[in-house]
């Protein structure tokens, strides 16, 4: 029970201080994926760092220390202008000013503190292991923990996600594990005020702000009879707390220019409504017979019904779907006179598993294609969007000409760094005013270039090349693991030195680097079809984990598959992975449209991968295991640290690496079996262990 509880911390803590990370000190949100890799280093390196596992009544500590350095950056400016990715809140911030602390310094600064306390966890999680001699049956225990720590974070911030539950979820556990455990009065005291003054702490900084599943949303009041809302302190939009008829007709041209499309009687979509004081609004105010507002974030929707005046999401002619624009545009059949993306844009990240963003999959050829079949009739297509830069400008034009094949009109706004892109069916644009000065002519007659894909979903980055600036702070975090390494090994007891088999360690890494390629083309591929709101990228996570979960139970039999039928099963499963989407794509698919198909054909690696990897484990003894899943965590890392380079190549060519990387788990593995049947040589079990 306390394996299963401490392996359940110590995923929870990953989760939970990447989140406190990513909604605190904002900027740092788009190197998630990072901080919870360096989380899943230093549960690894901890593991046999056993002379640490006495300390582990620090860990609140070091947790506060997290918290308190995430508060101390939030205070910060960390906006910068990275010269191969594009930031739209650079340039269009209502507060701009000089950037106060480097990014990458605050991202070192937060993994920093990070390490101890998952050091001290992975200590007293390896002696629990170890200890009591589980063998294979620790390892499903271990899986099984940190699963259910990964839902029981899925749900806390799916249906209460203020700061304080989140704190309060980590303290429970915590608590449990450490007073039960703590032995002197002193030390029992000592914990329990940590604790509590963690979670007073996260009562303050909870209750300054409103928080959603996605981010952390503080309102600021104006003497323009509007709100504005940043997120995780960026400005993100503003929303009018006076009624549609009170708008002069400057401003009225100045916020919402695209609305003068409508015409009595039309059908709108407004994909990313906000508090829909704006854009949907004026859609009414403009005499539309029926809109229908998608906004993911429900906070937002909640805001618009508290400060709109005229009550613009309750009326009987507004549908309000709170779901991701990608996911409503390709599932929906209805038809719009009007569709209009108004500054749908995101500096969140949709899974901490993978670098890209909550609108990454829209502004796509296949999402703006699927925008534009919901365009009836003579309708029209209005995409807003800051455009600060002339390449991401261009890379807009092109990715819409490619995704519709008509031609598209450009129009740059003077007086601010935005533009607005036109698809029509026919419609003219004698409606759009004056201040839009048309710049078509500069953008058309020159093929297009590079443009976003579903394979390709990297619109914020200029090219097909891994910015220098994240190599540079991948290199730095490269050099702290190191160290962190180097320390913990300082604290391994002697009767551990050696411990562990340089095959199956290897294997191991190797197949850690390759599962975590398999999981984020899984979740990419999967992305455009479940969507990305929080719930539907959880579900994906915690699929994958449970698929592999479930592989290793199956394994835990008496009676397994030779491992070498195994691994050519694998070998089989990758390309089956590779051709379900171009089969049963519930949209695309050749031969079955079907997203249960598709589901199985892309989990399918996943559950091969865990049925191996326990084949090997379960013939172990308990600290080669440990050993073992060490190096499968330092694996995973590896893969994580390489991820960037999927923007080069894209996602579908992630299984080519992963195959690559089983190779090389393989030939180790190849040549331990060789030198044993040799020298008749058995990798020695715990006497009276069971597996």
């Amino acid at each position: 029970m306390r394996l299963f509880v401490w392996s359940l911390v110590g995923v929870l803590s990953q989760l939970a201080f990447v989140r406190i990370f990513a909604t605190m000190a904002g900027a740092t949100a788009y190197y998630g994926n990072i901080i919870l890799l360096v989380g899943v280093f230093g549960l690894g390196a901890g593991f046999f760092a056993s002379k640490l596992e006495k300390h582990h009544r620090w860990i609140p500590a070091f947790a506060l220390l997290s918290f308190e350095t995430a508060v101390w950056l939030s205070g910060y400016n960390l906006v910068q202008v990275l010269p191969a990715e594009f930031q739209w809140q650079s340039i269009a911030n209502v507060r701009p000013r000089d950037v106060d602390i480097d990014l990458h310094l605050a991202v070192l600064l937060l993994c920093l503190t990070l390490l101890p306390a998952q050091l001290l966890i992975g200590a007293r999680q390896g002696a629990e292991f170890v200890g009591r001699a589980y063998r294979g049956r620790g390892y499903l225990i271990m899986t099984a923990g940190g699963l259910t720590g990964g839902l029981l974070f899925a749900l806390q911030n799916q249906f209460a996600p203020e700061l304080l539950y989140l704190i309060l979820l980590w303290c429970i556990p915590v608590g449990y594990l450490i007073l039960s455990e703590a032995g002197s009065l002193v030390s029992r005291v000592a914990v329990g005020a940590l604790l509590a003054v963690l979670i007073v702490r996260g009562a303050a900084v909870s209750s300054a702000s409103h928080w959603s599943p996605y981010q952390r949303i503080t309102v600021e009041g104006t003497s323009h009879g509007e709100f504005n809302f940043f997120v995780n302190g960026f400005f993100i939009q503003s929303g009018w707390t006076k009624s549609a008829s009170e708008i002069t007709g400057d401003e009225r041209e100045r916020f919402a220019p695209a609305l003068r499309a409508v015409r009595p009687g039309s059908r709108v979509l407004v994909l990313g409504s906000g508090t829909g004081t704006r854009d949907v609004r004026e859609a009414v105010h403009g005499r539309a017979g029926k809109v229908v507002a998608v906004e993911i974030d429900p906070r937002f929707v909640e805001f618009g019904r508290k400060i709109d005046p005229d009550r613009t999401y309750d009326r009987d002619d507004v549908e309000v779907v709170v779901n991701d624009a990608r996911r409503y545009v390709s599932s929906s059949t209805e038809k719009f006179d009007v569709v209009v993306l108004h500054y749908l844009d995101s500096q969140t990240n949709a899974s901490a598993h993978a670098r890209f963003r909550l609108d990454s999959f829209l502004y796509t050829v296949e999402g703006l294609r699927a925008s534009w079949n919901l365009v009836d009739g003579d309708g029209v297509l209005l995409l807003h969007f800051a455009t600060g830069t002339e390449w991401i400008a261009r890379r807009m034009y092109d990715t819409l000409k490619v995704a519709t094949g008509a031609n598209v009109q450009m129009f740059h706004n003077n007086r601010a760094v935005e533009s607005l892109f036109v698809v029509s069916r026919g419609r003219d644009t004698s409606f759009l005013p004056s201040h839009l000065i048309d710049v078509t002519a500069s953008m058309s007659g020159a093929p297009p270039g590079l443009v976003n894909s579903d394979d390709w979903p990297f619109l914020y980055s200029r090219s097909r090349e891994i910015p220098t600036e994240h190599l540079r702070l991948l290199l730095s975090l490269v050099f702290l693991l190191a160290a962190t390494g180097l320390l913990a090994s300082r604290f391994q007891s002697d009767h551990e030195a050696g411990k562990g088999s340089l095959a199956f360690n290897t294997y191991a890494a190797f197949s850690g680097a390759a599962f975590f390629f398999i999981e984020i083309r899984t979740i990419s591929s999967l992305v455009p079809v479940v969507g990305t709101t929080y719930l539907a990228q959880a579900g994906v996570v915690i699929a994958i984990l449970l698929v592999s979960l479930a592989g290793a139970v199956a394994a835990a039999a008496k009676r397994t598959l030779p491992t070498r039928v195994v691994w050519i099963l694998l070998a089989a499963s990758l390309p089956l992975s590779a051709v379900a989407e171009t089969w049963f794509h519930p949209i695309f698919g050749t031969a079955q449209r079907s997203t249960p198909l598709l589901i199985a054909g892309l989990l399918l690696p996943v559950l091969v991968a865990g049925y191996l990897y326990l084949c090997y484990a379960k013939q172990l003894d308990s600290a080669t295991i440990l050993s073992m899943q060490k190096w499968n965590l330092f694996g995973g890392v590896l893969g994580g640290f390489a991820e960037c380079s999927v923007v080069i190549w894209g996602f579908q060519r992630s299984l080519l690496v992963a195959a690559l990387f089983y190779l090389l788990a393989l030939a180790p593995l190849a040549m331990h079996q060789l030198v044993s049947s040799r020298t008749g040589d058995v990798q020695p079990a715990e006497p009276g262990a069971n597996a």
